[in-house]
């Protein structure tokens, strides 16, 4: 088997709302889905949804590697020499998401030709479902409130709190979410926007709000700043922005740095990577958590693949779909009362639908 031809697909996801973090505000998400086609019929499909904060790719960016670099790595090699294919790719720095989208396009051809959903080829199930997060953003407490009542309705077994601009104003919401939802998992995400002297001051304020931890509440980059943060807090800490590779999992593990792991398939270049993560995760008994950031059903399959059959994956995941936008690319998987459950069809198990 070889791969024949790769087709890319850029395309634009417009929110139904503005999404606002400690980056900025948010109201659409430009990403690419590829197509790899194979001299047997077999077709895999991946996504690559750069988030410029972290990955430093746009989709120009994306789309300008694929057809001058990655595709060229690719094109008449066996699919299913995975790690091969990730050395060659290797050899191009950064580009993760656009990585990740060739990675996760090779497992879709992997589990078509042995006719097995990906979780099975990449260790099998560990849970039969997968429970979820929903994510909101920087917004006024009472609309956030609104939201959030109604997704625990809905059946969402935790929810996340965008924060990182100001410590007093975000430990105010975090608190009216609290106090309206008392028995719910409740998480903060700085996306590191806090100096280490107002980290400090919010989570002395949040402490009392029984939040499961905080993200990334400073910058990446000072991992003493870190480690001291951590020391000083009840709360426990997770890594999203210092956590790209193999070995920044080393390092955050072997200096205790960290409580929870937030991987990213388009951080750390897709699911061959993440599993490696998870692995050292679980070693170093660290739950982790798989994010899927504005992704359709292409690139959120990939990251539940990971989740279904990772040990180390306890922690309600943030896969949720069809929340701020509609996914009009891709279709195939199936929630449940809050729960994602595994995909039946061999591969990622979604079906694309492109004009």
């Amino acid at each position: 088997m070889k791969v024949s031809k790769v087709q890319i697909h850029p395309i634009t996801i417009r929110f139904s709302e503005s999404f606002e973090t400690s980056y900025g505000p948010q109201s659409e998400q430009k990403s690419v889905l590829i197509k790899l086609e194979t001299d047997e019929g077999i077709t895999g499909w991946g996504e690559a949804a750069p988030l410029e904060e972290f990955t430093g790719e746009n989709q120009d960016k994306v789309v300008r590697i694929f057809k001058e670099k990655l595709s060229g790595e690719v094109l008449n090699e066996n699919p299913l020499n995975i790690r091969h294919i990730l050395q060659k790719m290797g050899k191009i720095e950064d580009y993760n998401s656009a990585k990740s989208a060739v990675d996760s396009a090779l497992h879709d051809i992997l589990g078509k030709k042995l006719r097995q959903p990906v979780y099975r080829v990449i260790g099998g199930l560990c849970r039969e479902k997968i429970p979820l997060c929903e994510v909101f953003g920087i917004e006024p407490p009472e609309r956030l409130i609104q939201k959030a009542v109604a997704c625990v309705e809905n059946g969402i077994k935790a929810l996340k709190i965008k924060i990182g601009t100001d410590p007093v104003a975000d430990a105010l919401r975090i608190k009216l979410v609290r106090d309206a939802l008392k028995g719910i998992e409740l998480r903060a995400d700085a996306n590191g926007g806090y100096t280490l002297k107002r980290a400090l001051d919010a989570v002395k304020r949040m402490e009392k709000y029984d939040l499961a931890y905080m993200e990334q509440p400073i910058p990446p980059g000072d991992l003493e700043a870190l480690i001291k943060l951590k020391e000083s807090t009840s709360i426990q800490i997770a890594v999203d922005e210092s956590l790209y590779t193999f070995a920044d999992a080393i390092e955050i593990v072997e200096n205790e740095a960290a409580d929870v792991f937030i991987i990213k398939l388009i951080k750390c270049g897709g699911i061959f990577n993440a599993k490696l993560i998870t692995e050292i995760a679980e070693e170093a008994n660290i739950p982790c958590v798989l994010v899927s950031p504005f992704e359709t059903c292409v690139g959120l399959a990939a990251n539940l693949h990971v989740a279904l059959s990772s040990p180390s994956v306890k922690l309600p995941c943030e896969l949720t779909m069809n929340t701020t936008y509609l996914d009009k690319y891709a279709e195939g998987l199936r929630t449940e009362k809050g729960f994602m459950l595994p995909p039946e069809e061999p591969g990622l198990g979604i079906k694309v639908h492109l004009k």
